[in-house]
């Protein structure tokens, strides 16, 4: 009953509020951990997305609890199939317990293919769980994380949210487990990959070095579109400059929009600069619901030669 008022109750807050409240409002360690074991008391096994069905993790209070109060990314869901098509090739880069692998599954159909990365064993094993459930031929899992280079890395795991696994520990708390890193040059090239049409990328402010590792990839694919989440916060802590990742894509003849969640819609990044200060700085989302990160669209447009 609690979580089904809960659930009602949230509809009346614009997409931003739940993102507020858990960061900032339950930052206290012991209002977390009540709102925790509350929020994980109402996660399903498996919920149905589309045709399918995602498996959840009951022992994650953040993910399973969003998508079983349909809070989560609701507008970044919509948009995203929006630009999956048939036969699309789609690589999830965070792929987490699989919600846009399915996603993406279910619009690119059996004749076209879903690469989903995702280095934590545990969130892996559901992923996979989801794949087999479906029978998602179409779709390939990977245990790595995407990075710049081929080496063994520290993978810091997080209690609260599944989710949140970070190859940087700004609290110096976090266990830590080995896990594999490849670019993502080396990944389409062991799966015979020649194009790529989509990728997904949440990764926790790793997304600068994925992109160092995928020249090839991107030679390739003039016309890739990129989802990505960008967090100045956590690309600094990575030792990535968060200005250089956005003149990057802009060299690469990637045309930026951000995400309006609460308007559904996506509004053109003139300014990067702009951009960057909306967001420079912030950990978390403030006390005044200012968002710490922005939810991009990048479309690849070749600029026509001189």
């Amino acid at each position: 009953m609690i979580f089904q008022l809960l659930k009602a109750g949230l509809r009346c807050f614009p997409q931003t509020f739940p993102e507020f409240v858990y960061s900032v409002i339950l930052r206290p360690k012991p209002l977390r951990a009540i709102a925790n074991s509350i929020l994980k008391w109402g996660v399903p096994e498996k919920l149905k997305i589309g045709s399918n069905f995602l498996m959840l993790n009951k022992n994650d209070p953040v993910l399973g609890p969003a998508l079983a109060l349909g809070i989560y990314e609701k507008s970044e869901q919509d948009i995203f199939s929006d630009f999956c098509r048939e036969g699309m090739t789609v690589i999830d880069v965070g792929a987490n317990v699989g919600l846009y692998t399915l996603l993406a599954a279910e619009k690119v159909g059996k004749n076209g293919r879903v690469i989903s990365i995702e280095p934590d064993p545990e969130s892996h094993s559901y992923l996979a769980r989801t794949v087999d459930l479906n029978h998602l031929t179409q779709v390939r899992t990977l245990q790595v994380a995407a990075g710049h280079r081929e080496q063994e890395i520290d993978l810091f795991l997080s209690s609260d949210n599944k989710a949140d696994s970070r190859i940087y520990d700004a609290t110096g708390k976090r266990p830590t487990i080995k896990v594999q890193m490849k670019t993502l040059d080396t990944i389409v090239g062991e799966l015979d990959t020649k194009r790529v049409d989509l990728i997904k990328m949440d990764v926790q402010g790793a997304e600068g070095l994925a992109l160092q590792g995928m020249t090839r990839l991107l030679e390739q694919s003039p016309e890739l579109i990129m989802f990505l989440e960008f967090w100045p916060w956590g690309m600094t802590q990575i030792g990535t400059d968060p200005a250089w990742f956005l003149r990057e894509l802009v060299k690469l003849d990637f045309r930026i929009q951000k995400l309006d969640e609460d308007k559904s819609q996506l509004v053109a990044v003139d300014d990067i600069s702009k951009l960057l200060a909306d967001h420079q700085g912030l950990q978390y989302a403030s006390i005044g619901m200012h968002r710490s990160h922005a939810n991009l669209v990048c479309q690849r447009v070749r600029k026509p030669a001189s």
